[in-house]
């Protein structure tokens, strides 16, 4: 099916790249994801049969991705925290939402980048709040404004959300190649980055990232 994705004018150049070897049409919209959200839905009016599909604030994707919650409690039997990204609010929505559900003892915890920390800055506030668009090398989660869905589920099933620097990304993702051996997306690294920088105060047990 024909598909086309709404990007920021800051792509990485490798995820564009990516999208077109797979068939996708790309279009460029502005910098923060206030700017291509309202794009791509002004697309979908102009383009016949188009469908338009949200990155996250839809609570069939939240729903979806809930599902992972429910593997890693069937992985891990009762881990105590469970880490998880924010960009848009959709992936922590339908993790935090299955895992409080199957036991509400665990605790959730979000990391954003401190750069695009527009989810933690609305949880102080009590209400959405827009961030300027950000720079951070942890591009997949630059959201400018929680979702419109996601933020009340944030509210409600997530216990705590903290912040980090590009600085400790980087160690982060360092670390993952050095002793890991994996290569992950910065983004992925936010969570462990929070970990190994004493952002997350826990000890013992098991945690989940």
């Amino acid at each position: 099916m024909k598909a086309t994705i709404v990007v920021p004018k800051t792509v990485v150049a490798v995820k564009e790249s990516a999208i077109k070897s797979y068939g996708g049409e790309v279009v460029h919209c502005g910098t923060t994801s206030e700017e291509r959200l309202g794009y791509a839905r002004h697309l979908v009016k102009e383009l016949e049969g188009a469908e338009y599909i949200p990155p996250y604030d839809d609570y069939e994707l939240m729903a979806g991705q809930g599902t992972v919650g429910i593997e890693i409690l069937e992985q891990i039997q009762s881990p105590d925290i469970v880490v998880v990204p924010i960009g848009g609010g959709g992936l922590i929505s339908g993790i935090a939402s299955a895992v409080k559900l199957m036991d509400p003892a665990i605790k959730v915890i979000g990391v954003e980048p401190l750069d695009a920390n527009d989810t933690a800055q609305s949880i102080q506030a009590g209400k959405r709040l827009s961030v300027e668009s950000s720079s951070t090398i942890a591009d997949g989660l630059r959201a400018s404004i929680p979702g419109e869905m996601t933020f009340p589920i944030i509210q409600t099933n997530v216990d705590e959300v903290v912040t980090v620097t590009d600085e400790q990304i980087q160690e982060a993702f360092r670390f993952y190649l050095a002793r890991m051996k994996q290569v992950i997306e910065p983004s992925g690294a936010v969570t462990l980055a929070a970990l190994r920088a004493g952002q997350i105060n826990h000890q013992g047990g098991k945690s989940c990232l």
